[in-house]
């Protein structure tokens, strides 16, 4: 997330510089690369209202993780595998 701001700050070479994509808000954690990298692919081609309903899943408030006063708090939601099963998309 460091890298995404300074690149919004900085030359904007990246999709995240270029829209000052530097908040976070959802994400999945895997262990294997290539299992992430389909689920991004399968992500990128969901309609917008079904990503907004997957994040609403995860993160209900829309809580952006990279907000020092959000982390300090110390009850941001966690991924977790058994969330693997249970998410809507």
């Amino acid at each position: 997330m460091e890298e995404h701001l300074e690149d919004c700050s900085g030359a904007r070479k990246t999709f995240a510089g270029k829209y000052f994509c530097y908040n976070l808000i959802y994400y999945e954690y895997y262990t294997n690369i290539e299992e992430a990298i389909g689920r991004e692919k399968y992500l990128k081609g969901l309609t917008r209202k079904k990503k907004e309903e997957l994040i609403a899943f995860f993160n209900p408030d829309w809580r952006f993780f990279t907000d020092v006063i959000e982390r300090e708090k110390g009850d941001l939601p966690l991924w977790t595998l058994d969330m693997e099963d249970n998410r809507p998309w």
